[in-house]
């Protein structure tokens, strides 16, 4: 569901599409629109892609920004057969952004599928962006409301140089005279005021973390993934009374359900509102990913956190977004056609 964040030119964020499943494929759409764009209320609608895996939903292509966390085939392994289709579609503008490490392996299948395409260029703009580097990607700008959405990498810990993705909404603080007038921006330059001394307040609207050990989401600098409107998380691993699945889990540097229950308060916030877990291993049975996390987060300390996850389910070629706390969730499974959400 869209999220007002303001009253004026409100700005309106919504998980669209999602398509993930451990080792197999990984693509999560966001949608955000913009309304009171102009006197007329026309809206203005944008679209991002987090990973680019070989499942791409048709309707991905009209996303215009493609932000990839790693390497790994199940995350990547799409990207370049998307931005050919991208490229001879209605919106063929888009911008990549990827980890410093795909680059170069990037340019490299690149150039191998367009040799197979008769050398025909495959048009695509790449851009690194590296976590702790101040970098940000800039998505919507109002520079008369001083407002701005961005959209900024963090480090995440997996077998390979892993980074995740945080959409931000940024506004600018005003600065008064002694009289109360607003004189930051231009204005400010005319009165000869240090626009520095305005600073911003940021609010986190979406968090994907691609895939991760727990443990680096936790430090210091990570916590505001837990304060993130909407939180994108991956948790491979759900069987809490089979050691070896925790683990594996460490080995292979993904979450698993335990994780979220041992620091199920870093989760208790009034400003999370959505828990989505998403890269579930196939090896469970639909009903198996309902019980697990029903049993997981069944206890009454842990029943809050239940009531806001919604969890990514992948089968016979169909994806569904379901509700663990939902007794209808398998009639509503069942008669979800398509792809995506429903």
């Amino acid at each position: 569901m869209a999220h007002e964040i303001a009253h004026e030119n409100e700005i309106e964020l919504s998980v669209e599409r999602a398509w993930t499943q451990a080792g197999y494929s990984s693509c999560v759409q966001i949608s955000m629109r913009v309304k009171g764009w102009s006197k007329s209320g026309w809206s203005r609608k944008m679209k991002m892609l987090f990973d680019c895996g070989p499942a791409v939903h048709p309707d991905c292509y009209a996303s215009d920004h493609v932000f990839v966390t790693h390497g790994h085939t199940d995350h990547i392994a799409g990207l370049i057969p998307f931005a050919r289709a991208k490229s001879q579609s209605s919106s063929p503008n888009c911008i990549y952004h990827v980890p410093e490490a795909c680059l170069e392996p990037i340019d490299l299948a690149k150039g191998a599928f367009e040799k197979m395409n008769g050398d025909h260029e495959i048009p695509m703009d790449i851009k690194t962006i590296s976590p702790g580097s101040g970098e940000e990607v800039v998505i919507f700008e109002d520079k008369r409301k001083k407002k701005k959405v961005v959209v900024k990498a963090f480090e995440t810990v997996h077998r390979v140089q892993s980074q995740g993705y945080a959409v931000w909404v940024v506004k600018q603080n005003e600065i008064k005279d002694g009289h109360g007038i607003d004189v930051s921006d231009d204005d400010s330059k005319q009165l000869h005021v240090a626009t520095d001394e305005a600073g911003e307040t940021s609010k986190c609207e979406f968090v994907y973390t691609g895939d991760t050990h727990f443990d680096a989401l936790i430090k210091d600098e990570n916590l505001f993934v837990f304060e993130a409107r909407i939180l994108c998380m991956e948790c491979t691993y759900l069987h809490c009374e089979k050691e070896k699945e925790v683990v594996n889990a460490d080995t292979y540097q993904h979450v698993h359900l335990s994780d979220i229950i041992k620091n199920y308060d870093k989760f208790q916030n009034e400003k999370l509102e959505k828990l989505v877990l998403v890269h579930i291993s196939r090896r469970y049975k639909k009903d198996q990913v309902i019980n697990f996390l029903r049993n997981g987060l069944g206890k009454d300390h842990l029943k809050p956190l239940l009531e806001i996850v919604t969890v990514n389910y992948t089968t016979n070629g169909k994806c569904y977004l379901v509700k663990p706390v939902d007794e209808e969730w398998e009639i509503k499974l069942n008669k979800t056609p398509g792809w995506g959400w429903g």
